[in-house]
């Protein structure tokens, strides 16, 4: 087992990432242990990537102190409940801590030719989804700023936070359901600049496997 993950690194987080996002959907007043496993689950990422992918440390000292921001964060959000600043800054910090993983992993899957193919293909899927959840805090706070910006069309309510990962799944991906759409023009630019980001990287990952075949083929 060791061995397999000293060869493929990046595949622990592509495990965690997809847990967080099959998690997101029990969010909620009646599931409260979803929080708990799907915060266990995002924790391990810092323990993944520091241990896997190997960051210099003052990449490991930033990831560090943006992780204890956040658990400082929420103790202040104990006693000054409803502050939307406190948690605009929150999902901030976890953005921010979603980025600098997800520089870790393209530099792992694009820039070491070195790793096995498998491996570099995960890290490749694994950021694609880092995509998703960076854009999904993103909808929260615009949500907390302007509650209707994103509305469910059956019942023309605003969509409910369990669902911010869902809706954007489906938009990084351009497959564009109907079932949720942006109102207000923060959530449309988002939207539309989410669309064109997942449309760009999946051109560069399809350019990134045609020229790791390419060696391969000169090779045989």
């Amino acid at each position: 087992m060791r061995t397999f993950f000293q060869s493929y690194r990046s595949v622990p987080l592509l495990l965690c990432v997809l847990c967080i996002i099959l998690t997101s959907t029990l969010r909620g007043a009646d599931h409260p242990l979803a929080y708990l496993i799907s915060g266990s689950i995002w924790s391990l990422l810092v323990a993944a990537a520091a241990s896997l992918l190997e960051p210099g440390r003052l990449w490991f000292r930033t990831f560090i102190a943006l992780a204890m921001l956040i658990l400082v964060n929420i103790a202040i959000q104990d006693v000054v409940v409803g502050n939307v600043l406190l948690v605009t800054v929150r999902h901030l910090t976890i953005i921010a801590i979603h980025l600098l993983t997800l520089g870790l992993l393209l530099r792992h899957a694009f820039g070491r030719s070195e790793a096995p193919a498998f491996d570099r293909i995960s890290g490749a899927v694994a950021g694609y989804l880092f995509l998703a959840l960076i854009w999904g805090n993103l909808y929260v706070i615009i949500l907390d700023h302007q509650p209707e910006a994103i509305v469910e069309t059956a019942t023309a309510e605003p969509v409910s936070e369990k669902h911010v990962i869902y809706y954007s799944l489906v938009t990084l991906t351009t497959q564009g359901y109907g079932d949720i759409v942006p109102k207000s023009s923060p959530a449309r630019l988002a939207a539309a600049l989410e669309g064109t980001v997942g449309t760009l990287y999946l051109a560069a990952l399809i350019a990134f496997l045609i020229g790791m075949v390419k060696p391969e083929e000169q090779a045989g």
